[in-house]
């Protein structure tokens, strides 16, 4: 699915896979590395980080405008047991952001991302979680 707008000079189209390179780049920052994996929203783990696919993941990102000129991501993830929410969610989330801002000229509205659940690091079991994180941004 892309995400499309209309003004005066034509089209302008944004692709999924364009906001899964960007939560993919922000999963390989030093504060989420380990921490955090790519997921469908019923927990699933999407492939391992350095093989994923790029279509994998934008299958599963939605993007849709909450008011003209106002995008709004949600993702799914599982995080690793012990690391801290909070810290993780929002340094993603910021990086997004600001990625979102550089292509697109301004900030996004929110950002919700969806831990689907959580594993540990000598498991490969994933506990189900159904939690939601939303960051709202303000217009600069």
């Amino acid at each position: 699915m892309t995400l499309s707008i209309k003004n005066d000079l034509g089209t302008i189209s944004i692709s999924n896979a364009l906001f899964a390179r960007m939560i993919y780049n922000g999963m390989e920052l030093p504060e989420c590395a380990g921490k955090m994996w790519p997921a469908t929203r019923r927990g699933r783990q999407l492939g391992s980080v350095p093989k994923l696919n790029d279509t994998e993941l934008s299958m599963n990102v939605e993007v849709h405008y909450k008011e003209e000129q106002k995008i709004c991501l949600e993702f799914s993830v599982i995080m690793l047991f012990g690391a801290g929410i909070r810290k993780t969610t929002a340094v993603l989330a910021d990086h997004i952001a600001d990625h979102i801002k550089k292509y697109s000229g301004w900030k996004p509205a929110e950002i919700t991302i969806n831990i689907a659940g959580v594993k540990s690091v000598k498991s490969k079991h994933i506990a189900k979680r159904n939690t939601k994180v939303v960051y709202r941004y303000e217009a600069d």
